[in-house]
């Protein structure tokens, strides 16, 4: 997979972090880039895309009929009408006979204005204050701390996971 387009925006704001924690106006870019990174490792550990943007992706070669793709949510195909995807939102397949070539470009994400699960962006904000509080910046180098119960239960409750076609 391939990001065309980089992600715009965050699901979790410094102002949301800041209801939650007292912060300084000097924490504001420290803040601002754990919320980023954290939302990275969310997308990655849960396999849900949640700020949108557009990727390519390769399709498998060899005989199939319907390949469920390896992420959630989807918007639809770029430059389709969208409805060649089906489930777009729990689990997104696509039909053989609705792509000619070997790639696909997609719009990933929730959608603009869609309201993205709770889990998700409280997971973010947990594991950012996690990582505010343990003293721990973007740039360095770290032992990683020991992530919370509560963090990994709520991923874990997330993640997607393509289904599986038994014969």
């Amino acid at each position: 997979m391939r990001v065309l387009s980089p992600p715009e925006g965050l699901p979790v704001t410094v102002a949301q972090f800041a209801r939650q924690r007292h912060i300084d106006e000097a924490d504001e870019v420290l803040i601002g880039e754990l919320l980023a990174t954290a939302t990275a490792v969310v997308e990655t550990a849960t396999n849900r895309m949640i700020v949108p943007r557009q990727v390519e992706l390769d399709l498998p070669g060899g005989c199939w009929s319907r390949f469920w793709l390896p992420f959630a949510p989807v918007i639809g195909l770029v430059g389709g009408a969208g409805s060649e995807i089906a489930c777009p939102f729990s689990e997104p397949s696509i039909a053989r006979e609705a792509v000619s070539g070997a790639t696909i470009a997609l719009d990933v994400g929730y959608a603009p204005g869609a309201v993205v699960p709770p889990q998700l962006g409280q997971a973010i904000l947990m594991l950012a204050m996690e990582w505010h509080e343990a003293g721990i910046t973007v740039e360095e180098s770290y032992t990683a701390p020991v992530l919370s119960f509560g963090f990994r239960r709520l991923v874990a409750q997330m993640r997607y996971r393509r289904p599986q076609v038994v014969a």
